[in-house]
């Protein structure tokens, strides 16, 4: 999201992130890699917020796709490599558009642990309305 922030900002889009591992670990990595997004953490961490939102576990079939391996793969080569991780590891990811009547405008829950929506479909939500 950080890397289409513009777009994201002139489509009327304040992102926010809902983390699930330890508050302190959004507090010191938040602002280093996607500074213009709010990052929220549970204070008790926990995955409550996404299963709210309808968001489930993964599963091994959506743990182990193809299109995860090529991002693992790119990630390692370029010399990324994650620490010890937090929080509920197998949450699968979700994306919404909250209006600021605070009702849902869109959903989109992934397919697998490395599907997103397209920024294109989401500033064409938002220019919709």
């Amino acid at each position: 999201m950080e890397l289409h922030k513009n777009e994201l900002i002139e489509a009327g889009l304040q992102i926010v992130s809902v983390g699930i591992g330890e508050p302190k670990h959004a507090a010191r990595y938040c602002p280093k890699l996607a500074p213009s997004l709010i990052c929220l953490v549970p204070e008790a961490g926990g995955d409550s917020a996404h299963r709210t939102y309808g968001l489930k576990n993964a599963t091994a079939k959506e743990v182990a796709t193809q299109e995860t391996g090529k991002i693992a793969l790119k990630n390692v080569l370029k010399g990324n490599f994650g620490g010890i991780p937090t929080g509920n590891t197998q949450m699968m990811p979700g994306t919404f558009i909250v209006n600021p009547q605070g009702k849902i405008i869109f959903a989109y829950y992934s397919d697998h642990i490395a599907d997103h929506p397209q920024i294109e479909e989401l500033v064409a939500i938002v220019n919709k309305d």
